[in-house]
């Protein structure tokens, strides 16, 4: 070795890990004093010492190598799979938001409809929004008028069949009864089932439960009628007879009978006249305009704002599931490649340290079989007493060629690859927020207010 050689291998030393020089064992020194050529002893140990640098760069080599496969394996990854899979789920997207928003606009439609309808009939009928119709005053006078006539005519039925003992007592009791007649026939005719007999009817929206409330309301009606009838009927034949003995049996075997006298006449027509313009009054005075109409609106505007909020919520859960389904499927489908990258930069950064570390093996071989090399040859000395043959010195040059590694693993050949699963990703939230922002656009398109004016 040159004197330069040995001041290069000093310098560059310097901070490296030292390694001890090939120990001379008892076999090397046997084998020089048997006379064995000290080439083939300074061989033997040049040979060992390059045999182990050979095995460190052959395990580098593998961790080369194993580098190389999983970037070839990350390269080799198609992303046109992953790219059909966010363009089917963004389409799905659309297609269910497009869908509700057709179904909320139709919704919105038939509240439109609806509320037109109202508005007309509320303004045909010169009413104000919310406002029932005014109370008449005449047939309000004419109801109280009938009842207290029909009272006083019921109250003689009383005092004649000596329900009661004076006339007063009758009287009161008579006007009563006939005041019990009127308010059932306003309230249970007119108010509950009269209100029910048109219930829907022209409203801008009916469905199955107006239509069973509507008839349920026609059947007990027919009864209703029927019990107001015999009642006014047998009182009239009981002031016709001047008993309350089987009145009832005799006006429905004979309702001609309620006729028998001039004021049994007058209390059927009386009592009768109550209680018919005070079903109709009940019906109007004490419900909305039409009987069922505003009620039915209201039913229609709850039923169909339901469904705008529930066609909402489903297609928002909708949307959710299919975004979050394909998100996934490109994970897993992402997942394999990808999880060849996990610990690269640890990986390179071993490989490097190893690089640097055979670098520094190599210096060390050097100069450790050199110094072999002074060691045998003073051995020699040493038993021979004279110079050793000229031996062949290592070459330091076609060592350090030999075992120099020039490769460096690429900074990271599965970048593009997570640029195009994160651009992947972003078309479907991207569609995802698009639809859920149309899908709401489309819920509050249309208000629900009832401005009517």
């Amino acid at each position: 070795m040159s004197f330069w050689d040995r001041v290069k291998s000093l310098i560059g030393g310097f901070g490296r890990r030292k390694r001890a020089a090939p120990v001379i064992d008892g076999e090397i020194v046997s084998r020089a004093r048997d006379g064995e050529p000290i080439d083939n002893i300074a061989g033997a140990v040049r040979d060992t010492a390059i045999a182990d640098l050979a095995d460190s760069r052959a395990a580098l080599r593998e961790d080369q190598i194993d580098i190389e496969t999983r970037d070839a394996e990350a390269c080799a990854f198609s992303i046109e799979g992953v790219k059909a899979t966010a363009s089917s789920a963004a389409d799905q997207i659309i297609a269910i938001a497009i869908g509700a928003s057709d179904e909320m606009k139709a919704i919105n439609a038939e509240l439109a409809e609806g509320k037109v309808g109202l508005k007309a009939f509320v303004h045909e009928h010169g009413l104000a929004p919310g406002h029932l119709l005014p109370v008449r005053p005449l047939p309000m006078i004419l109801i109280f008028v009938f009842m207290v006539c029909e009272g006083l005519l019921t109250g003689s039925v009383f005092f004649q069949s000596g329900v009661v003992p004076t006339i007063a007592a009758g009287v009161t009791l008579g006007v009563m009864a006939s005041g019990a007649a009127v308010l059932l026939a306003a309230f249970l005719g007119g108010h509950l089932i009269g209100r029910h007999f048109n219930l829907g009817v022209g409203a801008p929206v009916s469905n199955g439960p107006v239509l069973q409330k509507r008839w349920a309301a026609r059947l007990c009606s027919v009864p209703l009628i029927a019990a107001i009838i015999l009642l006014h009927g047998s009182l009239a034949t009981a002031r016709a007879e001047g008993t309350l003995d089987d009145a009832l049996l005799s006006f429905t075997s004979n309702p001609i009978a309620a006729f028998g006298t001039l004021s049994s006449a007058l209390l059927l027509i009386f009592g009768l006249g109550g209680s018919v313009l005070a079903w109709v009054e009940g019906m109007s005075a004490f419900g909305d305009p039409d009987p069922g109409r505003d009620r039915a609106h209201a039913r229609s505007v709850t039923a169909s704002e339901a469904a705008r909020k529930g066609a909402h919520d489903r297609a928002l859960d909708e949307i959710n599931d299919v975004a979050e389904d394909h998100l996934g499927l490109i994970d897993d489908e992402a997942e394999t490649v990808l999880s060849a990258m996990e610990g690269r930069a640890e990986r390179i950064a071993q490989f490097e340290a190893d690089k640097a570390a055979l670098a520094d093996d190599v210096e060390d071989a050097i100069t450790s079989i050199d110094a072999a090399h002074d060691h045998l040859i003073a051995l020699y000395r040493s038993i021979a007493g004279k110079n050793p043959p000229a031996i062949r010195r290592i070459d330091a040059d076609a060592v350090r060629a030999r075992f120099r590694v020039e490769w460096s693993p690429p900074e990271d050949p599965a970048r593009d690859i997570r640029a195009d699963i994160e651009a992947c990703r972003t078309v479907i939230v991207t569609a995802a927020a698009e639809a859920r922002a149309l899908v709401t656009s489309s819920l509050h398109d249309k208000p629900n207010t009832e401005d009517l004016s």
